[in-house]
């Protein structure tokens, strides 16, 4: 497995548990890095929970956005990073699914789609299940999808969003064991690129 591709003037590669180094330049955006901040720009956190958004980042005084610290971020909100575009857009886990007890309710965290310098659509879900809001987003180029099950989506569920979404190019994220993957990658490979990267 690569530990990173070039797409469209940018370098893309896992970080963390569930997060994104996207590189154009000499800017570096990193979602949901968990400890790995070292050499980050700026920061985009999904939620609170510390595989995601370390409190470290404020600390060492890295522009972080999210939907509960640094610069606040809701859903719907367009804003810059950079040269980059962010929209925020709801991600949490169905109800009508979890019940009562969920991992991500609604208001906790958002999923980004990103606008990069050289053109290209980047979209990190972040921790959620597949939602109405996902039916509404087109043109993806790029999508990081979590496809470990329990509080994310399953590798079916991840599924069923490459075929809404219909991205170029997946991404598989947020996941225990490496079958996961290779689940996502044989149910997906039809519809989009799914490209396994190292951590």
């Amino acid at each position: 497995m690569p530990r990173k591709i070039f797409f469209r003037g940018a370098w893309i590669s896992r970080l963390g548990y569930a997060g994104l180094e996207i590189s154009c330049g000499d800017f570096k955006l990193c979602i949901d890095p968990g400890g790995a901040v070292e050499g980050c720009n700026a920061i985009l956190c999904t939620h609170s929970h510390p595989r995601h958004c370390p409190p470290r980042a404020l600390q060492l005084e890295i522009p972080t956005y999210s939907p509960f610290t640094g610069v606040i971020i809701k859903p719907g909100m367009t804003f810059k990073v950079g040269e980059f575009e962010a929209t925020a857009i709801n991600a949490y886990n169905d109800p009508e699914i979890y019940g009562e007890a969920l991992p991500h309710p609604p208001g906790l965290g958002v999923g980004y789609i990103l606008r990069l310098p050289g053109g290209a659509t980047v979209f990190h879900t972040g921790d959620t299940s597949l939602i109405e809001d996902h039916f509404e987003i087109k043109h993806v180029d790029v999508a990081a999808l979590p496809v470990g099950g329990g509080s994310v989506l399953s590798p079916e569920e991840a599924l069923e969003l490459v075929k809404t979404v219909k991205p170029a190019i997946s991404i598989p994220i947020h996941y225990d064991r490496v079958e996961q993957a290779y689940k996502f990658r044989d149910l997906a490979q039809p519809y989009t690129q799914v490209v396994l990267l190292w951590v």
